[in-house]
């Protein structure tokens, strides 16, 4: 904890691979909040791991750091442009939530292999913003349900992706509801806002 007295953010690992970093900040938020974890999404395959992650899914997990691109931006392609400029404009509005407010692990990486979930809301508990990984996809998992934290149970909000309206109580005692991914290691950011 001493590092943060010299300066506000340090390097959780050099491994940038999005998937590995579930768990590299999964463990360093035990100690540290992640608005001083230093989160980039990096070049696929990745240099360190050979994985290919979707730019989303990068974007999803660095999210809850500092979030920054250590990439050659010309590399990629027009969709992935498009992507990244999206991207920028969510964690320029969304960022003060995600990387800043109070942060929760809604799942331990080392026992729930199928999926990885975390969310920080904001002080006043007004705003939330939920990541979501699907690690293994499979044919009829069914629903998952998340239960969220750090919430108003008396509050309405508004899950902006979905479209969806729940109170606090059924967004952290029943769950939200999580839409079906085909695809392996694919993320999903939601926003919560209280209507």
């Amino acid at each position: 904890m001493g590092v943060l007295f010299y300066m506000p953010q340090i390097w959780c690992s050099d491994d940038t691979d999005a998937v590995e970093r579930i768990h590299i900040q999964y463990g360093t938020s035990m100690i540290y909040p992640p608005c001083t974890m230093g989160a980039h999404v990096s070049e696929c395959p990745n240099q360190q791991t050979g994985r290919t992650v979707s730019v989303d899914t990068r974007a999803a997990v660095a999210c809850f750091g500092t979030f920054g691109y250590e990439l050659d931006l010309n590399q990629l392609s027009e969709e992935e442009q498009d992507a990244v400029r999206r991207q920028v404009i969510y964690y320029k509005e969304h960022g003060p939530v995600s990387a800043h407010g109070d942060y929760y692990r809604l799942t331990n990486p080392e026992k729930e292999r199928e999926y990885a979930a975390f969310m920080s809301a904001s002080e006043d508990r007004k705003r939330a913003v939920l990541g979501y990984v699907q690690r293994v996809s499979g044919a009829n998992k069914g629903i998952i349900y998340l239960r969220l934290r750090g919430l108003e149970e008396q509050t309405l909000y508004r899950v902006e992706e979905l479209g969806l309206e729940l109170s606090g109580a059924a967004l952290m005692y029943a769950g939200l509801p999580m839409p079906a991914i085909k695809a392996d290691n694919e993320a999903r950011v939601f926003t919560l806002s209280a209507v």
